[in-house]
């Protein structure tokens, strides 16, 4: 009588290969994504590159993502078969993963589970290849004592440059575009505070009032 442990393995085996095939055929639509992406940045102007970013409804962080890997080897020659099988479907992880060299990738996919690992995890592989300096971990409460202090910086600095700016250089409608890509940096910044690595976090509601009556066991459960 057929083990069914046995056989349970083996489909186990090739579903995972099938998606890992998929996986990497997903990783070549990001290569032409990003093709594409190269191509109309060339062909638009600054302001309209924005413009048309914003009707794609893509923001301008994850553009240049695109960019990067637009501008890599992966265009001309792009990654063989079995790197595909192990680059992530991530396209902070593919970003970063696209600027080691045809030689160095696929040592780093073979010494590190990409699709597994952490993307800062991803990030201080491929800078340790690079050369460079892969950020120290730092304990949580510092690094967001470190970014109120930054954003209070970068605030404040902000508002001295509109104070110092003439009054003909913003007028009306310079204010309601600057007001409008500052709402659109934030939103980025929600995105990424609220993004799938902190799945457990969600977004404040202002309107919503704590419930008094509400106890720690209401809430594990």
């Amino acid at each position: 009588m057929p083990d069914p442990v046995t056989g349970l393995v083996e489909d186990i085996k090739v579903l995972t290969t099938k998606m890992a095939k998929a996986e990497g055929n997903a990783v070549l639509h990001v290569i032409e994504l990003a093709r594409l992406y190269v191509e109309l940045r060339q062909s638009v102007k600054k302001r309209q590159w924005e413009r048309t970013l914003t009707e794609l409804g893509v923001s301008l962080r994850v553009a240049s993502r695109y960019l990067v890997i637009g501008e890599s080897w992966w265009l001309q020659d792009p990654p063989g078969s079995d790197e595909l099988t192990l680059l992530p479907c991530d396209l902070e992880k593919l970003e970063q993963l696209s600027k080691l060299s045809p030689h160095h990738l696929p040592v780093v996919l073979q010494a590190v589970r990409c699709k597994e690992v952490s993307r800062g995890a991803v990030i201080s592989a491929v800078q340790r290849v690079l050369g460079g300096k892969p950020p120290a971990p730092a304990d949580d409460d510092v690094t967001v004592k470190s970014l109120k202090k930054k954003l209070s910086g970068y605030v404040r600095r902000f508002v001295n440059v509109i104070e110092e700016l003439r009054e003909e250089d913003l007028d009306a409608q310079a204010r309601q575009d600057l007001w409008g890509e500052l709402q659109a940096e934030f939103s980025e910044v929600e995105a990424a505070l609220y993004s799938e690595e902190f799945a457990e976090v969600t977004p404040p509601q202002p309107d919503e009032e704590e419930d008094p009556t509400e106890t720690d066991e209401d809430e594990d459960e």
